[in-house]
């Protein structure tokens, strides 16, 4: 796999139905912060999707140093893991999901219902 086939897609935008550019994810630092060179929020959102769809590995982020891989990461970025720190999903980060999305589908039950 070559290590940073997903800054191809850097600068693509996707366009819904009426031909409107959609907002890109945005993926906070505290959920995972990019590592690599130049690597942007949007390239590590393609690189997590991509992962989570191939399903060869865990999806873990990459585990080494910073510096190391600002250093050499040819070197030492695992090619088989998105290109952000290490992510760690909690209990509880799956709970305020779940309650967000249990409160958007009481509010458009309550918007079909009107």
């Amino acid at each position: 796999k070559q290590l940073f086939w997903e800054k191809r897609l850097q600068g693509i935008d996707v366009f819904d139905s009426y031909h409107e550019a959609i907002r890109p994810v945005d993926l906070s630092d505290t959920l995972c912060k990019p590592m690599g060179p130049d690597i942007t929020p949007d390239i590590v959102l393609h690189s997590i999707a991509s992962s989570l769809y191939m399903k060869t590995h865990t999806v873990i982020g990459q585990t080494g140093q910073q510096a190391l891989i600002r250093k050499d990461p040819g070197v030492w970025m695992n090619a088989h893991q998105p290109l952000c720190s290490q992510l760690s999903v909690t209990e509880s980060d799956i709970r305020k999901q779940e309650d967000k999305i249990a409160e958007l589908r009481r509010k458009l039950c309550d918007v079909v219902q009107q």
